[in-house]
């Protein structure tokens, strides 16, 4: 089994990202060519802002705050996310929803609020080993129709050293595509039940099965090692009081309502997108948000993507 674990999260994809290019016995799957590294688990800093800062990554910073705010409101709509993604409609079976939206089976599937169930648990019971927050049905298994089943599987949460710790189970986890979006909506979770519990947050896990690369996304995977060495590497952000921006204003966030987030640099950076959408005021997206690692990610951003109908 694969293990990264270290200091900084750019460092650690990268290290990923190099080893599923070594793969050499590929296998056809429903999604095309896939190259399987199988089991592997990262282990991240809880100081640090899990955003990929890596040059030529391409992470949309707009749809990961819209994502990490759309989960903790516990919605499945799919209009929600895509205004910020265009195609997410791909995954929807019926054009309005999305059958495997984590927030929404955290917080209203089951009948319950795993969620808020776990926070009440830890606070009355800070020794428990039961918090288990199930994201995947057994009805899951059965349904070979839907275009949207959890690769997400479960949470673990546990309070080791007066710190939360978040373990995610994955049960399949795409390398380019989907595990730069978790590491930062699984942090916005963890530090969102932290703070309802009022104690630290401790280390943040990722377990996976299956950790692999879509032959078509091999050519993005080699333009990011090539343009990541010999030093020019950006650092893992410290601006972690961004995911204090976002827990302030999750509601403002999920309404689109962006002049009312009081975090200005998320306030501007919202602002701005919205503007471009809207007006198609393409300067907008040049205007700073003050914030070195938002105004880095939109850049990044801006030169694969605009023009281009998946934004």
């Amino acid at each position: 089994m694969k293990i990264y674990d270290g200091n900084d999260l750019n460092c650690l994809y990268l290290e990923a990202l190099s080893d599923s290019l070594k793969i050499s016995s590929p296998n056809s799957s429903r999604s095309g060519i896939v190259y399987d590294l199988g089991p592997a688990v990262f282990q991240l800093p809880s100081d640090k802002l899990n955003l990929i800062t890596l040059n030529r990554r391409a992470l949309n910073p707009f749809f990961a705050i819209a994502e990490a705010a759309w989960v903790i409101g516990g919605f499945n709509d799919l209009a929600y996310l895509d205004y910020y993604i265009k195609t997410y409609g791909d995954f929807s079976d019926d054009g309005k929803t999305l059958n495997g939206a984590y927030g929404y089976r955290l917080r209203q599937q089951y009948g319950f609020d795993q969620i808020d169930f776990a926070i009440e648990e830890l606070k009355t019971n800070p020794q428990s080993r039961r918090c288990v927050l199930s994201m995947y049905s057994p009805s899951d298994l059965i349904n070979t129709k839907s275009k949207d089943i959890p690769c997400n599987t479960s949470v673990m949460l546990k309070i080791r050293n007066g710190e939360l710790d978040l373990t995610v189970i994955n049960r399949s986890n795409d390398i380019y595509w989907g595990v730069p979006y978790n590491f930062f909506v699984f942090q916005f979770l963890h530090y969102y039940i932290a703070s309802r519990i009022d104690i630290k947050v401790g280390t943040q896990r990722h377990f996976t099965d299956s950790l692999h690369l879509y032959e078509k996304d091999i050519s993005n995977i080699k333009s990011i090692i090539n343009n990541n060495n010999a030093g020019v590497t950006l650092t893992q952000s410290m601006n972690i009081e961004l995911i204090d921006g976002i827990l302030n204003n999750i509601t403002a966030i999920n309404q689109r309502n962006f002049t009312h987030v009081t975090n200005t640099h998320i306030n501007r950076l919202l602002s701005n997108y919205s503007k471009y959408k809207s007006e198609g005021d393409l300067f907008a997206l040049n205007e700073t948000t003050n914030n070195t690692t938002l105004d880095f990610l939109v850049s990044d951003w801006s030169r694969k993507y605009i023009g281009n109908s998946i934004c």
